[in-house]
């Protein structure tokens, strides 16, 4: 991905500069006025480029290279020979503990291959969104709805629920003639949409953590850690942060690693893993923490060394749909639980809500995280619990509260108080 400027004198003549020069696929970053000129930053996808053979040096080598390769292919002695094959070996096994800058480049650009996805992603799904309640709109107008109930139709509307979602829990209530009522009807249908078979959390054998970038992985399996070492000890629990090859991501692994009390792994391909796991065979819980690039390739090459290895699916309270997709729609990976974080930091989880409403297959949660502070215990959730939530976060539940008791219906106080007239 390579970021491009164009600078015109208005946002459509810069647009169409954009798409005269790059196609109709081209895709906006960012759009600003600078210097009394409309600025465009684009995101424009290039091609890998080929590696260019240079026949010419390839026939004429420098004379340093030339003479170190006289020297390997006609040395003074066997004694030479075998220097040589040695200084070779030396250089070559240098070479391979180096980190490949190409390798660094490759994990780059498939990062940014990855986030121009995204984005175009979460742009269409936006656009059909705005079609949907386009549509939708004059429908929910001529809804025919008690006047009670109306308060909740108008919180859920301003709640920021997804238009396919609000439109089936608006059909429910039609019937409804009491806001707690239909408060309680809109519970029981979410409920029984999203409610799965009970997932425990992880305690004994191999699991795997996956999903996005920032999701929140690293933290979620050091809290996994610590609370499997305080029941197991510290002995008994290992965690290996397999191909996060993000600067800084193996310090932080080892820093909350230490701060649970585990001992801490790395490696850096499947042969890697394969030892490490031979060697923490004995260990009864064993987390594997993975990164946030080509997860699906990741997750197949650990299924290859470990079959009995179980998924599970980190992912955050304020996912958008789009990236919920990215990581739970893969045909070919099956996660055994549904991990979920920064549900302290996030917004309404309407999105995660309708994904587990229209998608069957996705796991129940196993554990959810209330606060990102390590010490603090990762807590079991039921659907209903996380109904709740997500209502309490909209307002919903404020609308149904018991109503204060009426001045009539206080009792009377009979007795002598101060400035009666008994006084």
């Amino acid at each position: 991905m390579e970021l491009k400027r164009i600078l015109a004198r208005d946002t459509r003549t810069a647009t169409e500069k954009a798409i005269a020069l790059y196609g109709h696929d081209v895709l906006i970053v960012a759009n600003q006025r600078v210097g009394g000129q409309t600025e465009l930053v684009l995101a424009i996808d290039i091609a890998p480029e080929e590696v260019q053979v240079d026949a010419a040096a390839m026939a004429s080598p420098s004379g340093k290279f030339q003479s170190h390769l006289d020297a390997l292919l006609h040395p003074a002695g066997a004694g030479a020979s075998v220097s040589a094959e040695k200084t070779t070996a030396a250089a070559l096994a240098r070479a391979a503990s180096k980190p490949s800058t190409t390798e660094q480049d490759d994990r780059d650009r498939l990062r940014s291959q990855e986030l121009v996805a995204l984005v175009r992603e979460e742009l269409a799904d936006m656009r059909r969104e705005f079609r949907l309640s386009q549509q939708a709109m004059p429908w929910q107008d001529m809804l025919p709805v008690d006047d009670a109930v109306k308060p909740l139709i108008q919180a859920l509307n301003a709640s920021g629920a997804p238009v396919m979602l609000r439109t089936l829990l608006l059909d429910g209530l039609r019937d409804q003639t009491d806001v707690r009522a239909a408060r309680q009807q809109m519970q029981k249908q979410l409920t029984h949409a999203i409610s799965r078979d009970a997932v425990d959390m992880p305690r004994r054998g191999v699991h795997v953590l996956a999903g996005a970038s920032g999701a929140g992985k690293t933290l979620m399996a050091a809290r996994l850690a610590q609370q499997a070492a305080q029941e197991l000890g510290s002995e008994q629990v290992a965690l290996i942060s397999y191909r996060d090859l993000r600067a800084g991501a193996w310090s932080q692994v080892q820093i909350l690693a230490a701060q649970a009390g585990v001992e801490t792994f790395r490696a850096t391909d499947a042969a890697t893993l394969s030892v490490l796991l031979a060697e923490v065979s004995h260990r009864q819980l064993v987390l594997i923490d993975t990164a946030g690039v080509e997860m699906d390739r990741h997750l197949q090459e650990i299924r290859s060394v470990c079959p009995q290895a179980q998924l599970h699916a980190v992912v955050c309270a304020d996912a958008s749909e789009t990236s919920l997709r990215r990581v739970l729609a893969q045909a070919d990976l099956r996660f055994s639980s549904l991990m979920l974080s920064k549900i302290d930091e996030s917004g309404t989880p309407w999105a995660l809500l309708q994904f587990l409403c229209n998608e069957s297959h996705v796991p129940a949660f196993s554990v959810v995280s209330r606060s990102d502070r390590i010490n603090e215990p990762l807590m079991p959730i039921t659907a209903q619990e996380f109904v709740d939530q997500v209502m309490n976060l909209s307002g919903l539940n404020s609308l149904a509260a018991e109503p204060a008791a009426p001045l009539h219906a206080v009792p009377r106080m009979t007795g002598w108080m101060p400035g009666s007239a008994h006084a």
